[in-house]
């Protein structure tokens, strides 16, 4: 293993790094739980479009309703190639009342990037600094707006400091109804 993490990138879903530096805006800050920087949202359609996710999208919508993905049609399934950038967190109560998230399922790739097993795990107890309270509250607003969302920015992790991410939230309701999970696409490349 080299001293700067490269060579885990071949266990990484590519994505060009070209692509997710024109959806970071010049300004915008690193918005990812270990960054601490704050939330850098990108447009959706053009996260998906960089990303290649058209056919994703196609799939969830099938099984989505006014933007919500029906978590009894969800087929894990469908989603074989994506596995590794997955992860699905459930929404829960957090300190004091506000809002946290589980981690339910993690893609291999993410807990690469994350150096650590996130399943089961508080999302609160990932993020790091003060951009703690409003990545949850976008996590939050993806569930209570019932819409997907897209970010992307600069991972500062030890040695992965040179990685790129694209993050894709999509609401999900495990009843079919009421918003309570989260579907996490989480796509990394060299920058």
């Amino acid at each position: 293993m080299t001293g700067d993490g490269r060579d885990r990138l071949a266990r990484l879903k590519p994505l060009a790094a070209s692509e997710i530096a024109r959806l970071i805006a010049a300004d915008g800050a690193p918005a990812d739980a270990v960054s601490r920087g704050e939330t850098r949202v990108v447009p959706f359609a053009e996260a998906v479009q960089a990303a290649g996710l058209a056919e994703t999208e196609r799939v969830l919508a099938e099984i989505s309703t006014e933007g919500v993905i029906d978590w009894r049609r969800f087929d894990v399934t469908r989603f074989g190639s994506l596995m590794p950038s997955l992860a699905t967190l459930d929404r829960i109560e957090g300190a004091e009342g506000g809002v946290d998230f589980r981690y339910r399922f993690c893609g291999e790739t993410i807990e690469e990037v994350a150096q650590r097993k996130l399943r089961g795990a508080r999302l609160s107890e990932i993020l790091v600094g003060s951009a703690r309270p409003s990545i949850l509250a976008e996590y939050d607003a993806c569930l209570r707006d019932r819409t997907p969302r897209a970010s992307a920015g600069q991972v500062v992790i030890s040695d992965m400091t040179w990685l790129r991410y694209l993050r894709v939230l999509h609401p999900a309701a495990t009843d079919g109804t009421t918003p309570d999970r989260l579907l996490l696409i989480m796509l990394f490349a060299e920058g």
